[in-house]
């Protein structure tokens, strides 16, 4: 027989954070659509880049961001429990074939482009807040060409951002339930 007290707070939560993920997505939507065009302003970019989650234990949140940085090929940099803080890379070339998705999805590059290398570079912070905890990602393109030269440029576009939250959704929904 299926413990109904077991199931209804892991019910409740799944809705919760679904119902985050639809309106964080429909928002980031809004926010770029009222800026009429593709650069965001900070205050734009950084609502794209938080989240609120209806969970008080904030290591347990932090666990989920490092495994979904992990699931999606990042290597962590640094991680400091103490201040809430993450770093991860993400590196990125032209020729290698398993690179390619990842360049399609995270930097919206041309997998054809020969000579540039590029690094997805991620720092998030977790912190608890009176309802839950906050989490915002940051991410930062880093392109190196073979001639030397080097670029790089904060990413502002709402699906990075929304692919990410949501893949983060999953991970704490997996963390909190211990699978």
């Amino acid at each position: 027989m299926i413990a109904w007290s077991r199931l209804l707070p892991v019910s409740l939560f799944a809705i919760a954070v679904a119902a985050c993920s639809f309106h964080a997505r429909d928002e980031a939507d809004a926010i770029l659509d009222a800026a009429g065009n593709p650069e965001a302003s900070p205050l734009q970019l950084r609502q794209l880049q938080v989240r609120d989650y209806p969970v008080t234990d904030a290591g347990a949140v932090m666990r989920a961001v490092i495994a979904s940085l992990q699931d999606e090929g990042f290597t962590i940099t640094g991680a400091d429990a103490g201040l809430g803080l993450i770093s991860a890379t993400l590196e990125a070339t032209a020729t290698r074939r398993e690179s390619r998705r990842q360049r399609r999805y995270w930097f919206a590059a041309d997998p054809s482009a020969r000579g540039v290398n590029r690094r997805l570079e991620a720092s998030i912070s977790v912190h608890a807040i009176a309802a839950g905890t906050r989490v915002r990602l940051g991410f930062v393109t880093r392109d190196v060409g073979d001639d030397g030269t080097a670029a790089a440029d904060t990413v502002s576009d709402p699906a990075v951002y929304r692919e990410m939250f949501s893949r983060l959704d999953r991970a704490v929904f997996y963390e909190l339930q211990r699978l």
